[in-house]
């Protein structure tokens, strides 16, 4: 047992301040320094979540019984933490979503089933030299969850889930395509790249997906299915978006029943017995049985590189995928160059933008400013006019009560209790207080 692992409830302090962002390193320290259910309330969440932090932030963890064994003496020495790879989450903090970056596989079977239902033999356990999985991470398990989908007059699956590797198919093609796409990211994954779902925090985008083999303009048709998250594949630091879809023909059909049937699926019979008012042709756009792939840069929508791979028949991609991962490889220097074009760019625009924030704030204290000297002298022409006022009636009501001395006494008396109505009813502004109230153009900024 390591001399670090001594002291299970040391805590390292820079994890616990505050509840701001924990790397790698820190979570690596604190999941083998206290229990993860101690570790979850720290943060505020369960203990379950924080180990789907450490799945998401690549943080090896202690397994069940760990700390029943430690308490023995007997604990395992820890794993190591694993250096972080392209596309890896390297901290995290509360309210950051995790856990749908990578499906991983807790357990590896001796014989996997694909999507088309066969299995495929994994190395056995004799093998000296580490085997690559039979099935991608990516692609474990996801069939059920493409058939669990919403009806589209195209014929293309619409999944419901959306956490999802990026692959549009029909029903009928979609083991093809699995398989497909199985046998190419393991081609990549055997030359050292790594193919995931694109991480939250790098806000990749998904190019857009034209299924139609002839594009018709102004012609509207259906959107197809598309992923929360572009499906990516890392080459060194470089990312490159894939998508693979099948391809929509043009194709004549027939109405039969509320339903269009392609008329080459018909039979000679069939032909003939579908015919007049009650069963019209028309032209409808129907799933051809082939593929494409399409790669393109997920990290800056000013890179328009686009490559396309497209099946003349059904199943040739399959037989191309080491002259596919050839052809992405060729394109990381004019990609990388692409990008710095890009950023150069995006730089350039920053800045402009932020040149005209500028402009326009400066616009906008102009104005305030000539608001406020606008109010303020209204403000004090008010006062001013007030004070005129005042004087103004001061001086009659003073008038009169003068005048009224010379007056008898009942006379005067009345006068002076009219005056005294007169001035309650009036309530002309105070001019001080208004002047105190005045407030100087700076004091209204």
């Amino acid at each position: 047992m390591n001399s670090d692992e001594t002291q299970p409830d040391t805590t390292p302090q820079s994890a616990v301040q505050a509840i701001g962002p924990i790397t790698r390193e820190q979570l690596y320290e604190l999941v083998w320094t206290k229990p993860m259910l101690r570790v979850g309330e720290m943060f505020g969440v369960s203990s379950s979540y924080m180990a789907r932090v450490c799945t998401e932030l690549r943080v090896p963890r202690p397994g069940l019984g760990y700390w029943t064994q430690y308490e023995m003496g007997r604990a395992p020495q820890r794993p190591a933490l694993p250096p972080a790879e392209p596309g890896d989450l390297t901290e995290w903090k509360p309210g950051l979503s995790v856990g749908n970056t990578q499906r991983v596989a807790r357990k590896q079977v001796a014989a996997a089933p694909t999507a088309g239902g066969q299995s495929v033999h994994r190395p056995g356990r004799s093998s000296k030299k580490a085997a690559l999985p039979s099935v991608h991470p990516l692609l474990k398990d996801v069939r059920p969850l493409f058939l669990k989908s919403r009806e589209r007059s195209t014929g293309l699956l619409h999944p419901f889930k959306r956490i999802l590797v990026d692959i549009i198919s029909s029903p009928a093609l979609l083991d093809d395509a699995l398989i497909t796409a199985n046998a190419l990211f393991l081609a990549l994954t055997k030359k050292g790249h790594r193919v995931m779902l694109a991480p939250g925090h790098l806000q990749m985008r998904r190019a857009d997906v034209s299924v139609r083999d002839v594009q018709e303009p102004n012609s509207h048709h259906e959107t197809p299915w598309s992923p929360d998250r572009p499906t990516v594949l890392f080459i060194g630091e470089l990312a490159i978006g894939l998508t693979l879809f099948e391809m929509l023909e043009s194709v004549e059909t027939v109405y039969v029943n509320g339903t269009y049937i392609p008329m080459r699926e018909l039979t000679d019979q069939q032909r003939r017995k579908y015919t007049g008012p009650r069963h019209w042709t028309s032209t409808k756009h129907r799933p051809s049985g082939r593929l494409i792939l399409k790669a393109y840069c997920p990290s800056s929508h000013r890179v328009t590189w686009i490559e396309h791979w497209k099946e003349s028949k059904p199943g040739e991609l399959r037989t191309v995928i080491p002259k596919v991962v050839d052809a992405l490889e060729a394109s990381v220097p004019e990609l990388t160059r692409l990008l710095a074009i890009a950023r150069e760019q995006e730089e350039e625009a920053h800045r402009k933008w932020e040149e005209q924030k500028r402009v326009w704030e400066e616009q906008r204290q102009r104005e305030r400013r000539e608001d406020a000297n606008k109010s303020a002298q209204k403000d004090l022409a008010a006062a001013i006019a007030a004070w005129d006022e005042h004087r103004k009636v001061e001086a009659y009501f003073s008038a009169i009560t003068q005048a009224a001395e010379s007056l008898e006494s009942d006379t005067r008396d009345a006068v002076i209790e009219r005056v005294n109505l007169a001035k309650g009813l009036l309530r002309v502004a105070n001019p001080l207080e208004m002047l105190i109230r005045w407030k100087t153009p700076e004091e209204r900024l």
